[in-house]
């Protein structure tokens, strides 16, 4: 992760997105915000996930109403 924000390729969360990651851990009753953040950029964004934690991230979405397509690194 170091790697790819060093170089440019990734983002940390303005006061909206860390707020909506929050909500959507609270909503998903996870204390693991890491995950929670990454669920929300991917919605909002419409990315794909490249996780080891897909079932994770995919329930954490799914407290959302949403669905993610999620690969294994």
């Amino acid at each position: 992760v170091a790697g790819l924000l060093a170089g440019g390729g990734g983002e940390g969360p303005g006061d909206g997105e860390a707020g909506a990651g929050g909500w959507l851990a609270a909503r998903a009753a996870t204390s693991d915000i890491v995950e929670a953040w990454v669920a929300e950029g991917a919605i909002r964004r419409h990315d794909l996930v490249v996780s080891s934690d897909a079932d994770d991230i995919q329930a954490i979405a799914a407290a959302a109403g949403r669905h993610l397509e999620i690969d294994h690194p």
